[in-house]
């Protein structure tokens, strides 16, 4: 006989790319921690582990997978699915199908960036048969949509929950140190999450963090300030590293946080650094870590901070660059002084070289052109970082740059956009006379081939990954034909 929980969520499939990683849907676990506090239970199937494809083929095969354990589970009260993303939306249409033809009469209730963006509703009800969106932070709304459906009562009555009719909303939870820690395993299925190849240290057990949410940054790009109403919260240095004790109770060696960036304000870097380091040095065992990082505060660097760093286990700065042109990069909401950069990168090379570097370039955009992206590529190859993403620019629903590339377009063209287009991966680009989205298709090739074929790249990557060279070695030679997994011959 099928075990009953109350509830039942789902991680949607989305496009993979190669030399991706496969982790744990921390949000998932936030919401799970939540209900289980207050005595539901709960079990996660995350469908991404399992199908990194969105090809109609792939698609075809998910409710051979999924029904059985669904029908495992008999959620008693709701399904919950995301997070929703546009890129993931046609995972997402097809976990619904699924849920809706084996629990018809189960609601099922959406969360995610998707959900929180404003205008974005009647994607869910019309199309997806959502019974309620929940919309920013979802620990108290899960709470509340459990309590509710056990008492045989109507969504609409909670204050937490978008449902048809109601559109104005936004959870936000302020003080993080109040929640649960978030449960870190799947129900069924839970192994296999790995690392992506840039961010895999090699160093044994692993898990993810967030310090923080929401982002104080204006990207003209990132949906990111579009959600939980731009507002920006912290969690404590103590709850952190309560947190991190946790996780070394059950043997984890390292920990990635996942923070939009991690560190905050330049003017504040040296102290904030000087604080994080102290309370690692007062852990029961060393761990090793590494943190996202914006570009003005890689700048900040000086050669004491970077030797703290690494004295304190960070052994990896993610730094989404995105722009080395000064006059793009503001065009887009950022802040690069590329001298200053060279001269950080020095310092930690100098006090901590084994301290793996890394960064994100994004080609594309206002004012860019072919000269201008080979330049960008010319510049990232020379500034002594082990791993470099070359992106093309994407556009999402609610940014400035999508109001931009598509002025005419209403709430959910996107979607037609997206369900249409002949590619697997559910992205938009930003195009214009200048480069079509095979121009910049083709870009995104030439800056791996640059970056990836160098003498120099070689020399560096062996000594920095040592044993596990000649496999990333082999990924990255991947990334130079088809790094997005999108080309007929490659899928």
């Amino acid at each position: 006989m099928a075990r009953q929980v109350d509830l039942v969520l789902i991680h949607p499939p989305y496009h993979r790319r190669r030399g991706s990683g496969t982790i744990f849907p921390i949000g998932l676990g936030y919401l799970a921690s939540a209900a289980e506090n207050i005595g539901y239970k709960v079990s996660i199937i995350d469908c991404a582990l399992v199908f990194g494809s969105l090809l109609p083929s792939k698609l075809s095969q998910l409710g051979a997978w999924l029904e059985p354990r669904l029908k495992s589970m008999n959620p008693h009260l709701g399904i919950g699915i995301g997070p929703c993303t546009t890129s993931s939306i046609r995972g997402t249409e097809a976990v619904a199908h699924v849920c809706k033809n084996v629990f018809p009469k189960i609601p099922i209730i959406y969360g995610g960036p998707l959900a929180s963006l404003p205008g974005q509703s009647r994607l869910f009800f019309n199309k997806l048969g959502a019974t309620a969106i929940v919309p920013g932070d979802g620990e108290k709304a899960i709470c509340d949509i459990l309590k509710i459906l056990s008492e045989g009562s109507d969504l609409a009555h909670a204050h937490t929950v978008i449902t048809p009719g109601k559109d104005d909303l936004m959870n936000v939870v302020e003080d993080l140190d109040s929640l649960q820690f978030p449960r870190r395993l799947c129900s069924v299925d839970s192994n296999g999450y790995v690392l992506s190849v840039r961010r895999d240290l090699f160093l044994g057990k692993f898990a993810t963090m967030v310090s923080s949410r929401g982002c104080p940054h204006r990207c003209k790009f990132c949906v990111s300030a579009h959600l939980r109403k731009g507002i920006y919260n912290r969690r404590s240095l103590e709850n952190i590293f309560n947190e991190i004790s946790f996780l070394q109770d059950s043997h984890i060696n390292m920990v990635v946080f996942y923070d939009d960036t991690f560190f905050l304000k330049p003017d504040s870097l040296a102290q904030d650094a000087h604080d994080l380091a102290t309370g690692m040095f007062n852990l029961a065992r060393p761990l090793y870590w590494q943190v996202e990082m914006r570009p003005e505060l890689l700048a900040m660097v000086d050669k004491d901070i970077a030797a703290m760093l690494y004295a304190a286990g960070c052994r990896q700065l993610n730094i989404g660059i995105e722009k080395l042109d000064p006059s793009c990069a503001s065009l887009m909401g950022k802040n690069v002084d590329i001298d200053k950069i060279r001269r950080a990168v020095r310092n930690i090379n100098s006090e901590a070289p084994n301290l793996r570097l890394t960064g994100t370039f994004i080609l594309g955009g206002p004012q860019e052109n072919q000269n201008s992206i080979l330049r960008t590529i010319e510049l990232a190859s020379d500034l002594g970082l082990l791993f470099a993403h070359f992106y093309p620019l994407e556009v999402y629903p609610g940014t400035d740059v999508y109001r931009e590339c598509f002025p005419n377009d209403g709430p959910l063209d996107w979607y037609e956009k997206i369900v249409s287009d002949d590619l697997p991966w559910g992205e938009l680009l930003y195009e214009n006379d200048l480069l079509t989205r095979n121009d910049l298709l083709a870009m995104v090739n030439e800056g791996y081939k640059s970056f990836y074929t160098r003498n120099e790249w070689h020399k560096m990557a062996n000594q920095s990954l040592g044993a596990n060279y000649s496999k990333v070695a082999n990924v990255v030679k991947e990334w130079c034909v088809d790094r997005f997994s999108i080309k007929k011959e490659t899928l």
